[in-house]
This record gives C-alpha cells, structure tokens and sequence, in this order.
C-alpha cells in the first residue's frame, strides 16, 4: 500500500476512489416554469449524455416542494 492508502485507511471517512475521475457532461436542459418562479434546468450525468428522465422528475417534484415555502418570502422568482 502507498502512503495515501494507508492515510484512508487509518481514517474510515477518508474517500476512497474507485475509479479514475472522468469528465461528465453538464448541460441546459429547460426552461421551467412553477407559480411564481422561472427556473433554468441544467442537469450533470454519469456515462450518459443527460441524467435520466425519472431523476430529473424526482429532481423537479423536490424544487416545487421547497418553492412552495419559498413563496411566501420576497424574492425575484428566479433560479436555476
């Protein structure tokens, strides 16, 4: 073992690559728009081009729950 593996392994929250790093694509994906608020969608994948559809529809479902809180605060109505 060199130096840096026996550093993870005397600390157990020490991350541990499994494979060597490689690019992901980060693209727009949408305009989306919910109540009050105008969002730019953009999306990072994994061995993919685009992340798939039922994460991003997982992804949508969380921001308009937090929307929902965030409407009753001043804000400009946009994000991304």
């Amino acid at each position: 073992m060199d130096s840096l593996q026996n550093d993870a392994a005397r600390n157990s929250s020490a991350i541990v690559l499994q494979e060597p790093y490689q690019p992901r694509p980060i693209c727009f994906l949408e305009l989306w728009q919910e109540a009050e608020w105008r969002m730019q969608v953009y999306g990072i994948a994994y061995r993919r081009a685009l992340p798939r559809p039922e994460l991003i529809a997982a992804a949508q479902g969380i921001a308009r729950l937090q929307l929902a809180t965030a409407n009753s605060q001043t804000h400009y109505g946009v994000g991304y």
